[in-house]
Order: structure tokens, then C-alpha cells, then sequence
């Protein structure tokens, strides 16, 4: 399963209506002290452009942890990491149109089509993600 940063940057905005994400960073433990300073720079960049720091790897956890409440949508998806600087450099491309498959001849058959295909969040229960944060930070 992976969560790709897609998730974070489009449902994020969505999610915003409905979910304070610095409601934990407001809380008196240590993990909130860290967490804020962890996001120190990311997240007064995001309130400049009129936008909260969503959750992001936080989905990838709370997935891993109770997949059935947390994923509300995904999709089974082909990846390869660019290595040549063909698409990318060292990053991992995501087939999200299918558009590889098709263009593989073209592009040096750089996509090993007898791997399986990567099960990818795209779409999840922001509010269960936050109850689940806040109740981590509580604890630490």
C-alpha cells in the first residue's frame, strides 16, 4: 500500500472544511512539541498560500493500522522509480492514466510490467485520521 503525495496536496484542501490539522500540534505534550516544530517551516509556507498543512504520512499510518476505516478509496496502480531522467530523477512515477503500459515500446520498456501492481490511498477518512492523531498526541 503506499500514499501518494497526491493525497496529501488534493484531499488535503478538501478535508480542511472539516478538520483543524494543527488541532494537535495545540495540545501541551511532547509529541505535539515535536510534530510542531517538524512542520516549523512547511507550515506557515502553506498558510501563505491560504492552505493548512494536511496529514501525509499520518494517512500512510493510520492506513496501515485500521485499513477499513481509513481508506474510503484506492486504486491498484503500476510504478517505476525514473533513474535515466527520462520523466524524473531517483523519483517514483506513478501510472495514474495508464498511459505507460501503452507507451512502453517508446519508452525504453522502463516499467517491468511482471511486478504487481502497487495498491495506492487515494482518497481517506480525514476525520478518523484526526481522531486518531489527536488520540496519539494525547498519550505522548
Amino acid at each position: 500500500m503506499a500514499v501518494p503525495w497526491e493525497a496529501f496536496l488534493l484531499e488535503g484542501k478538501k478535508h480542511e472544511a472539516e478538520v483543524d490539522f494543527d488541532a494537535h500540534l495545540k495540545l501541551d505534550t511532547k509529541l505535539s512539541h515535536y510534530l510542531k516544530e517538524a512542520t516549523s517551516i512547511i507550515r506557515p509556507h502553506m498558510a501563505a498560500k491560504g492552505r493548512q498543512y494536511a496529514y501525509c504520512d499520518e494517512i500512510a499510518l493510520a492506513a496501515a493500522i485500521d485499513p477499513d476505516s481509513i481508506i474510503t478509496q484506492s486504486r491498484l496502480l503500476r510504478v517505476t522509480v525514473e533513474l535515466a531522467g527520462h520523466l524524473t530523477r531517483g523519483q517514483v512515477v506513478v501510472d495514474w492514466t495508464h498511459n505507460m503500459e501503452e507507451e512502453l515500446s517508446k519508452v525504453q520498456k522502463s516499467m517491468d510490467m511482471s511486478k504487481k501492481a502497487v495498491h495506492f490511498v487515494t482518497t481517506y477518512d480525514a476525520k478518523k485520521v484526526d481522531e486518531m492523531m489527536i488520540a496519539a498526541v494525547k498519550r505522548i
